[in-house]
């Protein structure tokens, strides 16, 4: 973890409370936020036709990463943890990447339901009652 995450994360506690520190903190924070998911997009264009999926990854990564720098910073997180939740979440943004091509290659099938089946249905149902 860096002394800039540290720096970071005692700033944005700090501007909860205090609105000229948020007034300066939010707008950079949300330039930064836009610039990292800009240059993702640019990274990983294979992910351009998967745009909800690619949120959810993008998120899922910021968050997990996030965390573990807080987590690491309070001491509440082991250095051996590190390669093992980075791995999972390769795993992770990978099945989601997967499962979002084989989707787009294979687009479930709308249920046809004939209007004679509907009827059937709906007569046998108050023939039970």
């Amino acid at each position: 973890t860096s002394p800039n995450f540290t720096a970071f994360l005692e700033l944005a506690m700090a501007a909860r409370t205090d609105q000229n520190l948020a007034s300066i903190l939010l707008p950079l924070q949300r330039e930064y936020s836009e610039r990292w998911y800009r240059q993702a997009i640019e990274l990983y264009p294979e992910w351009e036709d998967a745009t909800e999926e690619f949120d959810l990854a993008f998120s899922l990564s910021q968050i997990t990463l996030q965390g573990m720098a807080l987590a690491l910073v309070t001491e509440s997180m082991s250095q051996k943890m590190i390669e093992p939740v980075l791995r999972n979440l390769e795993k992770q943004i990978l099945n989601l990447r997967a499962t979002s091509a084989a989707r787009r290659a294979d687009p479930p099938a709308s249920p046809k339901i004939e209007p004679a089946t509907v009827a059937v249905s709906r007569k046998s149902t108050r023939d039970k009652t």
